[in-house]
């Protein structure tokens, strides 16, 4: 076995160290050398077994006289199980090591590391609800412990919560300024909102601190991204708005069938995993859709009215539900933005257009007219009451008479332009 100083000398803190800095300097090292989360760097493996057996060794050390400590063969039996979790790491044996975690917790619910250890093995194992699970633990016990920050944001980007993992990566950085993943990872968050300077920024960050710390692959990654975003040209910023086009319209026709018979389970996530621009974005394409739909619905009816009305008619109503939803939020001195208003009244357009074509496969069935309007009339406000209480954040009861009111108010406002200026009676 290596002297003592050896391991002090692997860890890179001094032979005084407290068993809470010995952790923290733990926890820095492995998130930087392990192998899971740098397959680049041929010699994290390596490096991260030197790192787990030193911090094995000095755990139990008794000099090191932040907390009580004893050695691992009269240890507590729950840090023996911590103890095994973290060689099960190192060996690259993750499932066993949740269970010897799971273990450890069982025994002292209120033991960090081992929520912290098990976060990581099930993030690495795909398990990305268990790792935000076990992320909240540590954050519950302390809301200081920057990985828990960090692999939150790991685990909701690869759940699709891009916004969401920014916040995460953002708080990590404000608790360690030098944590060079974090920063790297949320340049990714900042590429996929299409935030192409804090991208680059949080790069170049990114590449300086490996550089610092020494991590070759590290820097190599963040170098590799700076140089796929090459100084930009005219045609550049074109090929960019296609690309943000296509991906718009892809995610707006995936979440519609999900928002339009499930608002009360759907809407706010759908509006979560998207930024303002992309929400706004993906409203408006869903009253364009509802427009479609009930302008294709015409060839259904005997006497159908002209096109040029219905459009006109179509973007009446959703302008005004935008300006009532707006109104409705200033009154309310509600959270919220215009890309809400947008989205929210995009959505509950969506069950009118559903109506015209239900209304115009059974013309002759005025029982079924009734219900299906009563239907899609119940959508619209249960979408409205839902983007009032999940996204603008009103109370259940300012909800349940604002989307009412909205809908009354945008109905009226179109049954008016459609009688004063296009001459329906």
């Amino acid at each position: 076995m290596p002297p003592r100083s050896d391991y002090y000398r692997v860890l890179r803190v001094s032979k005084q160290a407290t068993q809470s800095e010995i952790k923290a300097a733990f926890r820095r090292l492995a998130r930087q050398y392990h192998p899971d989360l740098n397959p680049d760097n041929p010699t994290a493996a390596s490096e991260f077994q030197r790192i787990s057996e030193a911090y094995r060794a000095l755990l139990g050390t008794p000099e090191l006289n932040d907390e009580p400590s004893v050695s691992q063969e009269t240890s507590p039996a729950h840090r023996k199980h911590y103890i095994h979790g973290v060689q099960c790491n190192a060996q690259g044996n993750y499932q066993q090591a949740v269970d010897a975690f799971t273990q450890a917790i069982t025994l002292n619910s209120q033991y960090l590391e081992a929520y912290l250890g098990r976060c990581q093995a099930r993030y690495v194992l795909g398990d990305d609800r268990g790792a935000i699970e076990d992320a909240y633990q540590v954050l519950t016990l302390n809301p200081n412990v920057s990985q828990a920050h960090y692999y939150q944001g790991r685990a909701r980007a690869r759940l699709g919560y891009t916004e969401s993992s920014l916040a995460a990566y953002t708080r990590a950085i404000q608790i360690d300024s030098s944590y060079a993943s974090a920063y790297y990872y949320r340049g990714i968050a900042h590429e996929s909102l299409q935030d192409r300077p804090a991208a680059k920024q949080d790069w170049r960050t990114a590449s300086r601190l490996f550089q610092a710390q020494g991590d070759v692959s590290g820097v190599q990654k963040a170098q590799s991204k700076l140089r796929g975003w090459p100084l930009p040209a005219f045609p550049t910023v074109n090929i960019k708005a296609l690309q943000f086009t296509r991906w718009t319209v892809a995610r707006a026709c995936k979440l519609l069938p999900n928002v339009l018979f499930n608002p009360g389970g759907e809407l706010l996530p759908s509006f979560a995993r998207c930024s303002s621009v992309q929400a706004a974005a993906i409203g408006f394409i869903w009253a364009a859709l509802a427009t479609l739909t009930i302008l294709a619905s015409l060839l259904l009816y005997e006497s159908p009215p002209s096109s040029i009305d219905v459009v006109l008619l179509s973007g009446t109503a959703f302008l005004s539900l935008v300006a009532a939803s707006a109104i409705a939020r200033l009154l309310n001195r509600s959270r919220g933005n215009w890309a809400g208003d947008v989205f929210v009244a995009g959505a509950a357009l969506l069950p009118l257009s559903l109506f015209a074509v239900l209304g115009g496969l059974a013309q002759s069935s005025l029982g079924f007219t009734a219900t299906a309007g009563v239907l899609s009339g119940s959508y619209v406000l249960l979408t409205l009451y839902v983007g009032c209480t999940q996204i603008h954040n009103f109370w259940e009861r300012s909800a349940a008479f604002a989307a009412p009111l909205m809908a009354i108010t945008s109905g009226g406002i179109t049954v008016w332009v459609a009688t004063e200026f296009l001459g329906w009676a």
